[in-house]
This record gives structure tokens, C-alpha cells and sequence, in this order.
């Protein structure tokens, strides 16, 4: 019954038929050819590598899922001729074999599944071919998502759990005297509209697929209850009913539209919440829809920020109300303390949408070097250099009491070094009029042998944290007297210099 319409729904729907028979284009470095189907003990899938002499231009299906733990046949050095030589399919996950049943029920000869078509122990490899991962969600014919799954065991042909469907129990009656009086009673399951795609599914909890589904053209999702089918912005669920995601809230996010809407910000805020089980993948797992951003709109791209909106970008924060473990740095370095990805754990952006010239930082320069060679990918280092109102802090984390200025703190990470604990000089960046940056110098200074420095060199500070104000009468006299009077009315705690964020 399933099979039978998802070959319905593909081959009838508008969105899906315009693109039954694309013309063909050519298919990543390596996929799968499934084609030699016989009995089962000797069906056969092979490895095609596509080289530039040997250029193979067809349709093809990708396969999004959850690695798990389990130790399961994957593409490595050793296993590479053995696999273009050709393996049996049920040397494979459970997963992968039942990707491969419904790639040859839609009629298709190939298919690519990261873990067998990337080399896994090859780092050259795996730079190059990550790089790619969005570009091959994009061009597949569809993706199918082991929605239900959160390893490779469990497959994506399961029986389905009735439980969160509706149901109501019908009891047969006796026609006549002469019947049993006892009649069978039977569960009748059945879907009505508050039964949707599940955002708890594991395959939606995982940073890597987060930009699969995104980048997806036609998104085919197995899952505990239903099997639903995304074709533009047309969701098709099992039960017969459709949903518009134009209209209606949905866990299925369609990329064309986010992307449409230049809201990078939104995009960092749903993947922030993923779980990665590599610490290093916090900017691979998103290059794909960073480069797609970058195509549709330009930019130059610093850690998951982009140096057009940099000022609006740095206004993030730890998101202090998600039920998720506690946000907390990486135990190697990711990314600058400036940057969103240099923490784990959801995040926000709660800076205004435009705020007037002089209450915003000036952007004097910006430094990144790459680990690798994806320009979105993984960074070794980044620091920028900006201008813009900082205001010292006492020995308890206050700012002084003349300025007349009330903050309410939030800070990136429970634990960490905080003002009042801190044995570092602490500094307020403003970048906005309601909103900042908690900073840490990065360099030991004492204040004690110097409690007012004359000027502030140009020197490193490190981000502790965020804050924001009320906008109100006091702030906005605040900015009114650092506009008209100037800095140095308030050299004791305002100084205008480079400040060097690392």
C-alpha cells in the first residue's frame, strides 16, 4: 500500500511530474549502481566513480539519515575496489537496503549514500566531498529520509506505531437470533489534522541533515506513524491529506522559501538546536546552505556570519528557555568567541532590524584563515577589529552609576569567567543602541596598579557574553551625551579605540 502511493503521489503531482524526466545532469564523484537485481542472495550493488573520462549524466536518488553508533559496512581505502568490483546488498545497513528497494520501485539506477560513496578514513576526501554534500541534495531526483530511525538497524519499511493516531473500536453485531450474540470488535486507525511530522523524529535532531532537507528539491520522509512526501511547498502525508507550508505550520521547512526571505539569522536559529556527534562539523554540516545563500544574495562569509550585516550578526545569545542540555564551548577550537558556532546549544538574535549610524560599531577589518580549503567550512582562526563605544566595568561587573544606564545581563555560557568573578579587566561593547557584548581582555592587565588608564591601546578582548538595555529615557541620554559632548567627557569609562575581537 505504501509503495504503491508514493509511485501515485510522484508520478501525479503537479510539482513532481514538471521534474519526472529532467533533463540529465552529472551525477557526484561516486554513487551506487543497483541495477543487477536477481535472487537475493545474489543482489548486487556496485560503485561508479564519475571521472572527467568517464562523465555518467543520469537522475539519481540521496539517501538522508542518522549514522548511529553501530559499526556498519562503510567506504574506505580497503573497501574501495571490493566495492567497485561489485557487494551484495545484504552486506549493507538495513537503512541502505531498503533505500535501495525503493530507488528500484521509482525506477531509478543510482543512488548516493554519504557513508558508501565518501571515503571515511580519507580527510583530503572527505574536505572535498562535504564541500559538495549541498550541491548533491540539490541535484537529486529525490531524497529519501530515514525519518524514523536514529542508526542503521531499523529501516526505513518498518511497521509503523499506531501510537498518537486516533482510532475508535467498532463491534460487530449478531444479523439474527440464530448468530452468535458475542460480535467481533476491531481498531480502526486513522489520521486527523493535529497528526503531522513529528520535530522530535531522530533525523531532525542531527546537524548534518538539517541542510539536506533544506536543500531537498522532493523530500520523502519515513517516519513512526505516516510517510509523507514535501514537493515545493506541497506537503503529501499518507492518510490522503495535504498541507501547504505556505499556510501551515510545519516540522518540513522548504529552502526555496527561507532562503527567498535573505533570513540567515533564521536559518542559524533552527540549526543551532541539531546535534553533531563531531564537535568539528558545527560549520561543514552548513557549508551547503552557505554557499547557496552566498550564490542567491553575495557576501563574504566569517564563521557563520556574514561581514555585510557583521554588527546585527554578533547580537547573539544562548537561548536561556529551550529544554536542551546547557550550551557550552567545544573542548577544541572551532571558531572565534565572536561567532555563534564557537558555542553548542540553541542560540538567538535579538538585535533590531536597523538601528541609526552612530549607535553601531564601524567595522575596520575582518582576518579568517580556513582549516581546510571550503571557504565555508572549518576555520583555525578568526579576529576583527572594530570601532566603537567601550565602557569599563568596576571590580563587581558594573558599569558606573553616573552614566544613569541599567543593564539586564545574559551571559553565553553558565559557569564561564563572569565580570564579577573575573580577575581580567571587563569591558562593555556597544553595538546598538538597546544591545552589546560582554568583553574579557585577553591581555592580564592590573587594575590596581592603574584603576583609570589614560588610553586604551589597541589590544585583544575575548567575548564573555551578551547584554541588552531598555530603551528608554535614560539610555537615550546616554547616546545623547556621547554624540554631543563627545568621549571625552566620559574618558573614565568610554574610550573610542580598535578594539581587536578574537
Amino acid at each position: 500500500m505504501r509503495e504503491r502511493w508514493i509511485k501515485e503521489i510522484l508520478h501525479s503531482d503537479d510539482n513532481a511530474q514538471r521534474d519526472l524526466h529532467p533533463t540529465a545532469q552529472e551525477l557526484p564523484k561516486r554513487v551506487l549502481d543497483i541495477s543487477q537485481q536477481s535472487d537475493e542472495e545474489e543482489d548486487m550493488v556496485k560503485l561508479v566513480e564519475n571521472t572527467s573520462s568517464t562523465t555518467i549524466q543520469d537522475r539519481y536518488i540521496a539517501l538522508s539519515h542518522c549514522w548511529g553508533r553501530e559499526g556498519h559496512f562503510r567506504l574506505t581505502d580497503a573497501t574501495l575496489e571490493q566495492m567497485k568490483n561489485g557487494i551484495p546488498a545484504t552486506s549493507l545497513a538495513k537503512n541502505f537496503r531498503d533505500a535501495i528497494t525503493i530507488t528500484r520501485l521509482l525506477g531509478l539506477r543510482y543512488l548516493w549514500i554519504d557513508a558508501l560513496c565518501i571515503l571515511q578514513d580519507s580527510q583530503i576526501d572527505w574536505e572535498l566531498e562535504s564541500a559538495k554534500m549541498g550541491q548533491y541534495y540539490q541535484k537529486a531526483w529525490l531524497t529519501i529520509a530515514a525519518g524514523m530511525s536514529d542508526g542503521g538497524k531499523e529501516g526505513l519499511l518498518a511497521k509503523r506505531s499506531p501510537h498518537g493516531l486516533a482510532h475508535i473500536r467498532l463491534k460487530t453485531k449478531a444479523k439474527s437470533a440464530r448468530e452468535s450474540a458475542i460480535g467481533q470488535t476491531y481498531t480502526v486507525y486513522f489520521a486527523l489534522d493535529p497528526i503531522k511530522p513529528s520535530t522530535q523524529c531522530p533525523i531532525r535532531t542531527r546537524g548534518w541533515t538539517f541542510q539536506e532537507e533544506l536543500l531537498s528539491r522532493r523530500y520523502l520522509s519515513f517516519e513512526t506513524t505516516q510517510t509523507y512526501l514535501r514537493c515545493g511547498t506541497i506537503v503529501h502525508h499518507e492518510c490522503g491529506r495535504q498541507d501547504d507550508l505556505m499556510k501551515d505550520e510545519s516540522p518540513f521547512m522548504e529552502g526555496e522559501q527561507l532562503l527567498q526571505r535573505k533570513d540567515w539569522l533564521e536559518i542559524v536559529r533552527r540549526y543551532s538546536s541539531r546535534n553533531l556527534t563531531k564537535e568539528s562539523d558545527k560549520l561543514p554540516a552548513l557549508s551547503g546552505l552557505a554557499h547557496e545563500y552566498c550564490a542567491r544574495w553575495g557576501g563574504e562569509y566569517l564563521a557563520g556570519l556574514w561581514r555585510q550585516d557583521l554588527w546585527k550578526n554578533l547580537l547573539w545569545r544562548r537561548n536561556e528557555t529551550y529544554a536542551l542540555p546547557e550550551p557550552r564551548r567545544p573542548s577544541e577550537y572551532r571558531a572565534p568567541t565572536w561567532s555563534w558556532a564557537s558555542l553548542d546549544g540553541r542560540i538567538e538574535f535579538v538585535g533590531p532590524a536597523s538601528v541609526t549610524d552612530e549607535a553601531k560599531i564601524i567595522i575596520e577589518n575582518v582576518i579568517m584563515d580556513l582549516a581546510g580549503s571550503d571557504p565555508m567550512g572549518q576555520v583555525s582562526s578568526g579576529t576583527i577589529r572594530v570601532r566603537g563605544v567601550l565602557i569599563k566595568m568596576d571590580a563587581y561587573g558594573n558599569i558606573p552609576k553616573r552614566l544613569g544606564i541599567k543593564l539586564k545581563k545574559c551571559y553565553d555560557v553558565p559557569g564561564e569567567v563572569r565580570p564579577e568573578t573575573s580577575a581580567r579587566d571587563q569591558y562593555l561593547l556597544w553595538i546598538c543602541k538597546p544591545s552589546g557584548l560582554i568583553l574579557r581582555r585577553a591581555l592580564e592587565h592590573s587594575s590596581a596598579e592603574q584603576n583609570v588608564p589614560q588610553a586604551l591601546p589597541i589590544s585583544d578582548f575575548e567575548r564573555v557574553g551578551y547584554f541588552s538595555t531598555k530603551a528608554g529615557a535614560e539610555l537615550d541620554g546616554f547616546w545623547s551625551n556621547v554624540k554631543m559632548e563627545g568621549l571625552h567627557e566620559h574618558r573614565r569609562f568610554i574610550y573610542p579605540e580598535l578594539i581587536h575581537l578574537i
